[in-house]
């Protein structure tokens, strides 16, 4: 027997009537009960005669509590007794809406036979249907929307069911929205905001972004989820869909995938590929997702005044993806148009750097891809001979430094330099082990490709230095070889004191 219940039998055995209510020290029992799932003392005080519906300190009522814990019986219970449905505690939350978060379908089931409304909504918009697509319930979602729930209404931001159930790849939920009439050309709200990246005191690197104006195909590429991308387009979504900031599915999908680049353990060990939220630990299937956009029609240039998805793939090291955008008409001369901003103190390694701009993919390619992206870009008509200028801020030394006293760096940078490390703007995107017999192999069959593809192999840094120069400098004798017997012109008298500051100025040499 519970202390309220010992204290009101001492008071019924002194000739008062109990009050379960008043004997609370903080909420009343019967909510208290139902807060600690105790079904055996919610029986009890029902059948004492306690009030059904008394709220505790945040208004919740034991039904609401009951819902919460995915009751059945004491929700019957509480019911038959006379409990108001739809009283909501102080943030607006409902019994009804409770059952749809943990996706409680026989609470559900009752709580609407007795009339609850299925619209009452979160005081910030949420509704029942939102938390039951955000918990993945396809049955409750279904019986909500059966008693009347709207499928469009909106809550923060202008996020809808069908987002929420995107959002947490519930292809099932989506279905049965889809089936129902949901909306699948909504968007979240467009809001601007300045933000910039490293080093962020420079107001080049600084710029307004619009974030937001997201469909649900959107969230979808955002979180590799095929099958929830079938039924939208099914459903008349458009297949180049764009952000607000401008970014198509496309290449929302393929800027998405992470799991290119580094293994599940790399996200939960702190190392430099640590994220935040659910992105970094939930693989998704972007790879499938991308060919499926392409064979429905998707325009595999499309963003092209940002970034496009053949961009974002070589990145992510993608090479399948890759390979299909090629197949399908992917422009391999179209050049980075935007740069991305990233948060301070987050991850450096996946934006695109604002000295990236101009860039085409080939010169990416080289720089922070593989061997064989190159290879496939080169075979589809990719300019070996591209040079790319760019500019940046950064220290004497080269460093990215990031106070104000960084100054304005000009760069030219051939795809050959490229592949040697040379270019200094931005960082990469694999944190590669410069002097590993790894990393001496990748930059050879680079290497080799561009000047098999008649890469210019004179041309010079603003200090003089040629590519010959910085293999010497990373003592790469498997790379000096090939260079020298393609008669590679070394720079201006290079020495070991010039030699000295080109490691610095590419942070690539080998001491």
């Amino acid at each position: 027997m519970t202390l309220p219940l010992v204290l009101a039998a001492a008071l019924a055995a002194a000739g008062d009537p109990p009050n379960v209510t008043a004997l609370a020290a903080g909420d009343p029992p019967l909510v208290a009960a139902a807060k600690n799932g105790d079904e055996t003392t919610i029986r009890t005080l029902v059948e004492q005669g306690a009030d059904v519906n008394a709220t505790g300190g945040d208004g919740s009522t034991a039904l609401l509590w009951a819902s919460h814990r995915d009751l059945p019986q004491s929700v019957a219970l509480l019911i038959g007794a006379g409990a108001d449905v739809d009283r909501a505690n102080d943030l607006g939350a409902t019994p009804l809406w409770a059952a749809g978060e943990n996706g409680g379908v026989a609470v559900t089931e009752l709580l609407l036979g007795a009339a609850a409304n299925p619209n009452l909504a979160l005081r910030h918009g949420e509704t029942p249907l939102m938390a039951a697509a955000r918990a993945g319930s396809a049955r409750v979602a279904e019986l909500l929307l059966e008693h009347g729930a709207d499928p469009n209404a909106i809550g923060p931001r202008s996020q809808t069911a069908l987002m929420w159930a995107v959002l947490n790849r519930s292809p099932n939920v989506v279905k049965v929205l889809v089936d129902h009439g949901t909306n699948v050309h909504a968007r979240t709200v467009v809001t601007v905001e300045l933000k910039a990246h490293e080093p962020h005191t420079h107001i080049q690197n600084q710029g307004w972004f619009e974030h937001g104006g997201n469909t649900a195909l959107m969230f979808a590429a955002r979180v590799g989820d095929v099958e929830s991308a079938r039924h939208l387009v099914a459903a008349g979504a458009n297949v180049d869909d764009r952000s607000g900031f401008g970014v198509s599915a496309l290449a929302m999908a393929a800027y998405s995938n992470f799991r290119t680049l580094v293994a599940e353990p790399a996200f939960s060990s702190g190392g430099p590929y640590t994220m935040g939220g659910r992105e970094g630990f939930r693989p998704g299937r972007f790879g499938e997702l991308i060919e499926f956009l392409l064979e429905a029609g998707a325009d595999p240039n499309a963003g092209s005044d940002r970034f496009t998805a053949l961009h974002a793939a070589i990145l992510r090291h993608d090479q399948r993806s890759v390979d299909l955008l090629l197949e399908h008409g992917a422009d391999v001369s179209l050049p980075i148009a935007a740069f991305t901003p990233h948060q301070r103190g987050s991850n450096q390694a996946f934006y695109f750097h604002n000295g990236w701009i101009g860039a085409q993919p080939v010169w990416l390619a080289a720089r922070y891809g593989t061997a064989g992206i190159l290879r496939s870009l080169l075979t589809h008509g990719a300019d070996p001979r591209f040079v790319h200028r760019s500019e940046y801020f950064a220290g004497s030394d080269g460093a990215l430094t990031s106070g104000i006293f960084a100054a304005r760096q000009l760069e030219v940078t051939t795809t050959l330099m490229a592949a040697l490390g040379m270019s200094n703007a931005g960082r990469p995107w694999v944190y590669e082990r410069v002097c590993s017999a790894e990393h001496e192999l990748a930059t050879l069959e680079k290497v080799q490709l561009l000047v098999d593809a008649g890469a210019d192999l004179a041309i010079t840094t603003a200090e003089g230095f040629t590519a010959l120069d910085q293999a010497r400098a990373l003592k790469y004798e498997s790379v000096v070889e090939i260079l020298v017997a393609a008669w590679a012109p070394a720079g201006v008298g290079a020495d070991e004191t010039e030699y000295d500051f080109l490691n610095r100025r590419t942070r690539g040499g080998c001491r």
